[in-house]
């Protein structure tokens, strides 16, 4: 009945606009560092901000995903926790600096802030929430009983391929699904 109301053009433009989720977390990023006057062109190479756009696009809303999970449906857990884990995202996935982390830490609450409503009830859709909950265990079950500078120092290479692996699968299982069939 209300496919009836729709013009074919409208369907069109409805999909053309969901499919850009991760175009929409990625681009309110790079507005975020503008607004806040953070020159990542001082701090890194040209390329260097290529590649963390690109891997902003593949793993924020990810990571936005995760840390809304969290926060939602685990309040027991220690903001210190979550601190962390966009400590270690920051550091090993996206490769910054210790200032840049910061900024990209703020950057991400403001997120967080901004999306809630989309990112609240998507957590609990389809598989989101096993997958989000295998992760954050994951997470938890690394941190226990560890000093704060051995959780991000001890990082090795093929968790930082396992993490990101694991947030691009969030962001693209959650894009493919908005995509009207």
């Amino acid at each position: 009945m209300l496919a009836e109301e729709f013009r074919e053009q409208d369907i069109v433009a409805l999909k053309e606009n969901l499919y850009t989720i991760d175009l929409w977390v990625r681009r309110d990023a790079l507005a975020w560092f503008g607004e806040h006057h953070v020159s990542l062109a001082k701090i890194y190479s040209d390329m260097s901000v290529i590649g963390l756009a690109a891997l902003l696009r593949e793993t924020l809303f990810g990571m936005l995903m995760l840390l809304t999970y969290a926060k939602k449906l685990h309040q027991e857990i220690d903001p210190h926790f979550l601190w962390l884990l966009k400590r270690v995202y920051c550091i090993n996935v996206l490769q910054v600096t210790e200032d840049t982390m910061v900024a990209m830490s703020d950057m991400i609450d403001s997120l967080l802030i901004r999306y809630e409503s989309l990112l609240a009830p998507r957590v609990v859709v389809d598989e989101n929430e096993k997958y989000l909950e295998f992760g954050l265990q994951n997470w938890l079950a690394y941190c226990e009983g560890k000093e704060e500078t051995h959780i991000v120092s001890g990082v090795m290479g093929e968790d930082v391929i396992w993490f990101r692996g694991y947030l691009k699968t969030i962001t693209y299982y959650n894009k493919r699904y908005f995509i009207p069939r």
